[in-house]
C-alpha cells in the first residue's frame, strides 16, 4: 500500500489561513443582513408643527433652482442628480416658521408638498428635504419655492440646495442658492 505523504505547514502559514477565515466569517452575515435604514442624518427631523405664526410679521419666499436630471453632453440619457435641499436658521436667537416646501417641475407644476402644515426651525437648526436620484419628476428645470415667516426683516433663513450624482467614473457635486423672489410684506401698524 502507497504511502501519504502529509506536506508540513508552516505555523505562520496556518495563522494567516486562520486570519482569513475569521474575516469573512465575520463580515459574512453583514454581507447577508437586508438593508436596514440607517438613523436620519438628514430630513425634516428639526421642524417643530408650529403653535402660532401670526405673530410672525415678515413673510419671506425663497427660490432655489434643482438639476434633479441634467444632461452633460449632447444627445447624451440625462445624468440623474440627488438633490438635498438645505433650510438652515442662521438666527443665534430668533426661531423662523417655515410655513411650506414645494417642489415644482420643468413646466411649473408642483410636484410634491413636503409640509402640511406650518413648522418652526430653531435657532441655528437645520431641516433637509432629498429627492433620490432615481426620481425624475422634476426634469432639469426643477425647484423649490419655500415660504417661512420671522420676526426679522432681515433674512434668517438660508435656503441651498447640494446636488451630487455619480455615473461609472464621473462625479459631479454643485450648489445652488435660494433667492428672495419677493419683497417681505410690510408689517401691520400697531
Amino acid at each position: 500500500m502507497p504511502s501519504v505523504i502529509q506536506p508540513r505547514l508552516s505555523p505562520s502559514f496556518l495563522r494567516r489561513r486562520l486570519t482569513l477565515a475569521a474575516v469573512v466569517l465575520t463580515c459574512l452575515p453583514c454581507a447577508c443582513k437586508e438593508d436596514e435604514p440607517a438613523p436620519e442624518l438628514a430630513g425634516p427631523r428639526n421642524l417643530v408643527p408650529a403653535e402660532d405664526e401670526a405673530h410672525l410679521p415678515t413673510t419671506h419666499t425663497s427660490y432655489v433652482s434643482v438639476y434633479s436630471s441634467l444632461a452633460v453632453a449632447e444627445r447624451a440619457r440625462p445624468f440623474d442628480m440627488v438633490v438635498t435641499l438645505s433650510l438652515r436658521n442662521v438666527s443665534s436667537h430668533e426661531q423662523v416658521v417655515v410655513s411650506s416646501v414645494d417642489y415644482y417641475d420643468s413646466d411649473g407644476k408642483r410636484v410634491r408638498s413636503y409640509l402640511d402644515r406650518p413648522h418652526t426651525l430653531g435657532p441655528l437648526q437645520t431641516a433637509e428635504f432629498v429627492i433620490e436620484g432615481s426620481d425624475r419628476s422634476g426634469g432639469s428645470g426643477a425647484n423649490f419655492l419655500v415660504k417661512w415667516r420671522s420676526t426679522s426683516t432681515r433674512p434668517d433663513l438660508l435656503v441651498e440646495a447640494v446636488h451630487h450624482g455619480r455615473d461609472g467614473g464621473v462625479g459631479l457635486a454643485f450648489t445652488t442658492e435660494g433667492r428672495l423672489v419677493d419683497e417681505p410684506a410690510p408689517a401691520p401698524p400697531s
